[in-house]
């Protein structure tokens, strides 16, 4: 294993682990980024009910060097259908 895999690895157990403590299975949650771009930060949202395809999301923000976070709070799952990640 390559200490990058290694790290995204760990990475995806610690947000797995986040996502557990806070939220309860199935309940909306929304994933927040900003990612610098040329000479400014462009702010990413995205909501979802799929731990597995959150973390995917927020694993590739990282790869760009977002800043990412998620809500304290579900959001309204009639969020779902406006992912902008």
């Amino acid at each position: 294993m390559t200490p990058k895999s290694s790290s995204t690895s760990h990475l995806q157990e610690e947000i797995r682990r986040t996502l557990d403590t806070l939220y309860r299975n199935g309940c909306a949650v929304e994933l927040r980024a900003f990612v610098k771009e040329r000479n400014y930060k462009n702010t990413y949202a995205g909501w979802f009910d799929n731990p597995n395809s959150l973390i995917r999301a927020a694993l590739e923000l990282d790869a760009k060097n977002g800043e990412a976070y998620v809500t304290l709070n579900p959001v309204d799952p009639n969020l779902l259908g406006r992912v902008v990640i």
